[in-house]
């Protein structure tokens, strides 16, 4: 909804980057993945393997200059290269957090104080959504708020190493928490969605049915895949949605 450029609160959800435009989430995903994931990951664990270095750094480069071509010449392409790549790169990332020693011990505690700070203010922009009933309008600060939530699942994950049980209720009700407080407060903001009104005679049934069509994943026509640098003036879809791993860059 949001990443369509009919949408009144679009330029709210995007950050115009050269010759496209940005979803917050997907650039938050892409500069934690491509630029501060790698860092944590080279200092945190211990004794790396070389080639897991060299891969780790590869993808790094690969995604930066992704991301400066779409820039430069305003188109999407590599889509599947780029994300059987990335779900290779989450999958050696969340082996090497769970299970490789690391070089800081940190506490469980420290850890859980972690995921509150981070995850905070992602809640509290949605519930001020909530209570006022507007868009927030500040994309570069909603950019920030993006990456904190993401170091708050990174928090999480460290902690799953301390308490398995623990973490992953952590995991599983930020989620959560995430998915209810973002789709009623884009509700909230009536561009689209049900009314107020609407939305409170719907049955507790259909309130979960729509919730859960809202993350059904569409496949994308060939003409989305080509931005039109004026698409802001001619009103078509210009939003890029880098990654398709991004699962919760909608609304955001």
């Amino acid at each position: 909804m949001h990443h369509n450029s009919q949408s009144n609160n679009f330029k709210y959800h995007v950050l115009r980057i050269g010759r496209i435009n940005y979803c917050n989430g997907c650039f938050a995903n892409r500069i934690f993945l491509a630029l501060l994931l790698p860092i944590y990951l080279l200092f945190l664990a211990e004794n790396l393997n070389p080639v897991i270095v060299i891969a780790i750094v590869v993808y790094s480069l690969f995604q930066i200059g992704l991301s400066y071509a779409m820039a430069i010449t305003g188109r999407q392409f590599m889509q599947i290269i780029s994300g059987v790549y990335t779900a290779i790169y989450l999958l050696v990332a969340h082996f090497l957090l769970l299970f490789k020693p690391i070089n800081f011990d940190i506490s469980g505690t420290t850890l859980f104080a972690l995921i509150i700070v981070s995850i905070l203010p992602q809640f509290t922009m949605y519930l001020w959504k909530i209570g006022t009933s507007q868009d927030f309008k500040y994309p570069k600060i909603k950019l920030l708020i993006r990456l904190s939530f993401v170091h708050g699942y990174l928090a999480a994950i460290l902690l799953t190493r301390h308490d398995f049980y623990i973490g992953l209720a952590a995991i599983l009700a930020t989620s959560m928490l995430f998915i209810l407080t973002r789709q009623i407060s884009s509700w909230k903001t009536n561009n689209g969605e049900p009314t107020n009104t609407e939305w409170r005679k719907t049955s507790v049934r259909k309130q979960f049915a729509i919730i859960k069509n809202s993350f059904v994943v569409r496949p994308r026509s060939s003409k989305s895949l080509l931005l039109d640098t004026t698409a802001e003036t001619k009103g078509i879809e210009a939003c890029c949605c880098c990654e398709f791993l991004c699962c919760c860059c909608q609304l955001g």
